[in-house]
């Protein structure tokens, strides 16, 4: 129970708790991902039983699951009551376990119980491996309405100190070594010949934490205090995508898929991308942004010219970028698609209207 479970039920669907302990996630290093696995088979084989007779109760068509540590049971309660079962990857499988034992256990649990994974780039889709065992790519989605550039609304730049002539960039992003924030920042630095004077809008929490005030030093030393903005979290991002020039998507490691970037295109932002993982899929170079070849300071800040260079040319990019996350990245699309999804595993299921 709690405000998700609540939200749900406002929306007029069907909630019902059991009050079990949570499946641990894998995290933390390899003796504590060996711990928490061995607690995820435990608590996955207590849990089971309950969860496979709700399945029964309820019999649905499919189970959707999204974390992996609940593939195992989801699955087998799937399997017992002859359930279609799905496992949407929400992130890219790591590297570096030996013998590739991460990739290996969880194509073998997909095998075991028929369970379909969905991949939300390509890219994350690689990470499985190359086995009988294929992801179906499913590319997410935003809501054209609440990122919609003509109704949101903009943060008034004055209301945040930026000059109306300034360029912003923006990163939308937990505050995260793993971001790049602070690339940005010193790729910005390098630029100090630019005219106009380019500002960097951070957008993300904690704004209070070890790297937010790493960020803020780094300003101070380098007479960049008055061109850096740190925002934390909001709840209304649509509004401040609209005082940005540029988007910037600057994870230093493989981006799973980067819902910022479809939000920003969404709002009619160009975006700057570091291309590998799912931005190299969602931003077309040249059309509706620009690739960096890898999140180096000094790609970043040749990716930030060619982008500055481009500057007669944002209009037009800016339509380009609306109209390629309409066509493929809105909440619309992606119901369809998810309901072409289900047809083909079914042989033909009700059509599903846009949500």
């Amino acid at each position: 129970e709690g405000a998700f479970c609540n939200e749900c039920r406002d929306l007029g669907y069907r909630v019902q708790s059991l009050n079990l302990k949570p499946v641990p996630a894998l995290m933390g290093g390899v003796v504590s991902k060996t711990r928490r696995f061995a607690g995820q088979l435990l608590q996955s084989y207590r849990v089971r039983t309950a969860v496979a007779k709700v399945v029964s109760q309820v019999s649905p068509d499919a189970l959707h699951v999204l974390w992996p540590n609940l593939i195992a049971l989801a699955g087998w309660a799937a399997k017992r009551n002859r359930v279609a079962a799905y496992w949407e990857m929400p992130n890219c499988l790591g590297q570096g376990y030996l013998f590739n034992i991460n990739r290996r256990i969880y194509r073998w649990r997909c095998k075991r119980y028929g369970i379909r994974p969905l991949a939300n780039s390509r890219y994350t889709a690689t990470t499985l491996g190359n086995t009988t065992i294929k992801p179906t790519v499913f590319h997410l989605g935003c809501d054209p309405v609440q990122f919609d550039p003509q109704r949101s609304g903009v943060v008034p730049r004055k209301e945040l100190g930026i000059p109306q002539r300034a360029i912003v960039l923006g990163v939308v992003a937990r505050l995260s070594a793993e971001k790049g924030q602070g690339r940005v920042l010193q790729a910005i630095r390098s630029l100090e010949d630019s005219v106009p004077p380019i500002f960097l809008v951070l957008l993300g929490g904690p704004e209070d934490g070890a790297l937010a005030g790493s960020l803020r030093d780094m300003a101070q030393r380098w007479g960049m205090t008055d061109r850096l903005r740190l925002l934390g979290r909001v709840p209304d991002p649509q509004r401040y995508y609209g005082l940005m020039d540029i988007v910037v998507n600057s994870r230093v490691d493989p981006e799973p898929f980067g819902l910022s970037v479809i939000e920003a295109m969404m709002m009619g932002k160009p975006v700057l991308a570091h291309a590998l993982g799912g931005p190299a899929e969602t931003v077309i170079d040249g059309v509706t942004g620009w690739h960096v070849r890898d999140a180096s300071v000094a790609s970043l800040a040749a990716g930030i010219r060619r982008a500055i260079a481009d500057r007669r040319r944002w209009p037009d990019m800016s339509k380009a970028a609306r109209s390629r996350a309409l066509e493929h990245f809105s909440i619309p699309v992606q119901t369809q698609r998810y309901a072409r999804i289900l047809q083909d595993a079914y042989g033909g299921a009700p059509s599903l209207a846009p949500a």
